[in-house]
């Protein structure tokens, strides 16, 4: 699920949760007077169960938009973001609601930087053999472009020495993206726009150079 519809949802439930707490203090509030000190005791204990959940839910989300966003921040080499964060002790559902929103749109942000490799038309054409297509943002090709050669191959690639779409062996990966390959195993496995950041890293100091043939094919 995109980071766009988590939000909707966590929003949308978020939303269920307060009005549930809101209808059950006004029930309390309707009830006969013999009845209200015991209605009002039981409706506290439900309000305070209900905030409860929330904000465990809510905890999970925010820790779930961090995550992501540092993630991405990390594989695209820019610092991570940082924010002061109240105790969930002192902190009611409204706000932690609040900072939910702000680490959602910083995810979001960190992912479609991540999309953006400063290259990718020429990674494109060195995976695809494909100069000047169009693909779309979860790279599926399009169309357009022609074709100048068979290109490095699939990203999900699992070869004996190279892996993924760029083909990168695993000094290749250990040197330019060693955490992703502690943590997520061979290139092959990684998300295509992984493999173009370690690619990114590694231009830095040797452009084209780890793809003689796919490049010049490419006019790179």
């Amino acid at each position: 699920m995109s980071t766009v519809k988590r939000g909707s949802l966590l929003l949308a439930a978020v939303g269920l949760l307060q009005l549930a707490v809101v209808t059950g203090n006004t029930a309390g509030q309707s009830a006969g007077p013999s009845k209200a000190r015991s209605t009002t005791a039981a409706i506290s204990a439900k309000a305070v169960k209900r905030q409860a959940a929330a904000m465990r839910w809510l905890s999970t989300k925010l820790h779930r938009f961090q995550v992501e966003t540092w993630h991405w921040q990390d594989v695209t080499g820019h610092p991570r973001t940082h924010r002061h964060l109240r105790t969930l002790a002192s902190s009611d559902v409204s706000r932690l609601q609040l900072q939910v929103r702000w680490w959602h749109h910083q995810a979001s942000l960190a992912h479609e930087q991540a999309r953006h490799p400063p290259h990718l038309q020429a990674w494109l054409c060195i995976q695809s053999g494909i100069k000047g297509g169009r693909w779309s943002r979860f790279l599926k090709y399009l169309g357009g472009g022609h074709r100048v050669g068979p290109g490095e191959g699939s990203w999900t690639t699992d070869g004996a020495i190279y892996d993924g779409g760029l083909q990168e062996d695993l000094t290749f990966q250990r040197e330019y993206a060693g955490w992703l390959l502690r943590e997520k195993g061979t290139a092959n496995r990684w998300n295509p726009y992984e493999q173009m950041w370690a690619a990114e890293a590694a231009f830095k100091t040797r452009q084209f150079g780890p793809w003689p043939k796919t490049a010049l094919a490419c006019g790179l």
